[in-house]
């Protein structure tokens, strides 16, 4: 398994990621949102962030579908 981590933390550290990145996204913005600030911020390496995600682009799809799951239990 990348990174060492149990399929628990796995889980854990990815929706840490995804939760900082929708707040940081809504306060400075995405573009200004980099990798590392959103490491930084979730209290991960930045190597790490590449366990759960190719890139930003994968992040930002990860985010949205998130977000439209938390929309669709809230409308449920």
């Amino acid at each position: 398994m990348a990174g060492g981590f149990t399929e628990e933390q796995r889980n854990m550290i990815r929706e840490k990621l995804i939760s900082t990145g929708v707040r940081l996204s809504t306060t400075i913005g995405f573009k200004k949102m980099t990798i590392a600030v959103v490491a930084k911020e979730a209290g991960v390496a930045v190597g790490s962030f590449y366990n759960f995600f190719d890139s930003k682009e994968c992040f930002a799809v990860a985010m949205i579908t998130r977000s439209e799951e938390h929309t669709s239990e809230l409308q449920s």
